[in-house]
């Protein structure tokens, strides 16, 4: 299973690297299947599924896009996207990353940040990726006290409540 998916992202990314910047759910099967074994000690890991994983993360670097850490997989109790052994690896091939929510509705923007730059930091990273229109950004992984306490995502989510509550529900 593991392996098949690994070769379905290869495909993808080799088919839409110049049309994307972001790889994302790089481990989405954590949420139906269990974690492969080589997720355990993935620097001395020698198996079918972690060479694919090799590879893809081989791809994103050499294509120079980006890693999603995704934070839904909080919200759904297995961790962010991808395991904090991935990040570590993808840290060392010197991949951006590029933090989010993956945000279905208003109030989940921003959910777990401060989970996801605490995650980050730990890989190794200092510094993720923004894009506007396609061009990365490059932040500091800790801007502030709004980044590490989500102050800033929970004034705005509230705003946000605020307004839709004024609003019929199709313009919401």
């Amino acid at each position: 299973f593991w392996e098949g998916y690994f070769d379905e992202v290869a495909v993808m990314v080799d088919a839409a690297w110049r049309a994307i910047s972001v790889i994302g759910h790089l481990d989405l099967p954590r949420l139906h299947a269990p974690a492969p074994r080589c997720l355990a000690d993935l620097d001395r890991a020698d198996d079918g599924v972690a060479r694919r994983l090799f590879t893809v993360l081989g791809m994103v670097a050499e294509r120079g896009l980006a890693l999603d850490l995704n934070l839904a997989g909080v919200r759904r109790g297995i961790g962010a996207y991808p395991h904090p052994a991935i990040l570590r690896h993808a840290r060392r091939l010197g991949i951006p990353l590029a933090i989010g929510s993956d945000t279905h509705h208003p109030e989940e923007l921003g959910r777990n940040y401060a989970e996801g730059v605490r995650l980050a930091g730990e890989a190794g990273y200092r510094y993720y990726v923004s894009f506007a229109r396609g061009i990365p950004e490059k932040r500091p992984l800790e801007a502030g006290r709004a980044a590490r306490d989500g102050a800033g995502f929970r004034a705005l989510n509230l705003a946000i409540g605020i307004l839709n509550s004024r609003l019929p529900r199709e313009q919401a």
